[in-house]
């Protein structure tokens, strides 16, 4: 019988366990859940960001970030402060797929959820990522409604029909694009988010 680090396995734990040694070396940018068989239980690993752009928004960044052809990392999201990074300088986390250069979408820190439905605590982390634009005025009563003439262009809107500009305070959002079930209002993070 197999054994590991001096425990008798069974053959089908050992195999399960070698394969641990295949598995390439990954980035931690996206987050999945993988079951072990074995061990009858859920463990989150990395996933290869596969179709993201690349990233270089350093830590502690608060002017916004944007997309550069020429950056002094190469392509690549990065803070609009002007600092210069390197390699070696610390990293966000940070997985934005191509297209959050687009009119309807922005780059923010975010909310990272677990994606268990009734897992406490439901957020386990920020990154940067792509949301899609808001501007649901505060105070909103009637839910959230996805429009694509508003008055401050195709975004998420309150559904009660009041005509929102720059000047509007609105409520922070992070709707993930191509939410399909509606927006809500999570009091736990103070903002508007994909009802999923």
């Amino acid at each position: 019988m197999p054994s590991f680090d001096g425990v008798l396995l069974s053959t089908a734990t050992a195999l399960a366990l070698s394969s641990f040694s295949a598995v390439p070396a990954i980035s931690n940018a996206r987050e999945i859940n993988t079951p072990l068989k074995p061990f009858g239980e859920i463990h989150r690993i990395s996933d290869a960001t596969v179709g993201a752009d690349p990233c270089y928004i350093h830590s502690g960044c608060n002017k916004g970030v944007g997309y550069s052809k020429s950056g002094s990392m190469g392509r690549g999201w990065y803070c609009k402060d002007g600092k210069l990074v390197k390699p070696g300088d610390q990293f966000d986390n940070c997985i934005i797929e191509p297209g959050c250069t687009s009119n309807t979408r922005n780059v923010q820190y975010g909310p990272i959820w677990k994606s268990q439905e009734h897992e406490l605590p439901r957020v386990v982390g920020r990154r940067w990522q792509c949301y899609d634009n808001a501007f649901i005025h505060k105070q909103c009563k009637k839910g959230a409604v996805y429009m694509k003439n508003g008055t401050m262009g195709t975004a998420w809107y309150c559904n009660d029909g009041k005509k929102v500009n720059s000047s509007t305070p609105v409520d922070a959002s992070y709707i993930e694009p191509g939410c399909k079930y509606g927006a809500i209002f999570d009091q736990s993070i103070g903002a508007w988010k994909c009802n999923r």
